[in-house]
């Protein structure tokens, strides 16, 4: 296994990473590569405090509980900044599934995909969408420790209200990754055909899948 899928294992146990594995930099990472590492890092260490506090029979200190709500806001804002600064932040757009009958449901979640200019931007969107959804549930659970039960359900929505979109967004891109569908070949152009199209519709590709393309969202769905 690799480095990145043992730290990946670890997220998803709840596991304190090994000191050996901590920097990415020894191991090749560089540039955007290794700040994202670096967030995988904190959200990796971030889970396993949560768990341990979760796990305690004393009560827990409202402060500490508080430092840990604090952080994972700081997660969540360095994780939306860091994949902006990607630069493939403009590069997808919503389309309608269209054809005779109900919208395919096999591969399709509903109605409405989304649309990338190649699988490279789609796997980078479904990894964002996937550990946003990961550090929302974190932070959940999180303000559930600093909060009485029956008040935090009811402030959920008003403090994670990205939710909805994040899990939209997870489900309509996987049929782009399974190459289910296809955008225009100006959608995501420069030309003034691709501007002008605002509200596209795709039809489902019944073509044999190629299997391979499926490795591209095991890891996101691992998660979500």
């Amino acid at each position: 296994m690799s480095r990145r899928g043992l730290i990946r294992s670890h997220i998803l146990r709840n596991r304190d990473l090994p000191d050996w594995l901590i920097d990415g930099e020894r191991f090749g990472e560089r540039d955007l590569d290794l700040a994202y590492d670096r967030l995988l890092v904190r959200l990796a260490n971030f889970r396993n405090v949560v768990t341990s506090l979760e796990q305690q029979h004393a009560e827990v200190c409202t402060a500490r509980i508080e430092q840990l709500d604090r952080e994972s806001v700081a997660l969540r804002s360095a994780l939306r900044d860091e994949f902006l600064s990607a630069g493939v932040h403009r590069r997808y757009q919503k389309a309608a599934v269209v054809g005779s009958g109900p919208w395919p449901r096999l591969h399709f979640y509903s109605p409405t995909v989304y649309l990338y200019a190649n699988l490279t931007d789609a796997a980078a969107w479904l990894n964002y969408f996937a550990i946003s959804l990961l550090l929302v549930d974190t932070s959940v659970r999180v303000f559930q420790l600093l909060q009485p039960a029956f008040a935090w359900k009811r402030e959920l929505p008003a403090r994670y209200p990205d939710m909805a979109n994040l899990c939209q967004g997870f489900a309509a891109t996987i049929p782009f990754c399974l190459e289910r569908v296809k955008a225009p070949e100006t959608l995501f152009s420069d030309s003034a055909a691709a501007a002008a199209v605002t509200d596209p519709q795709v039809v489902e590709n019944k073509k044999p899948m190629r299997l391979y393309v499926s490795g591209l969202f095991v890891w996101p769905l691992t998660i979500a």
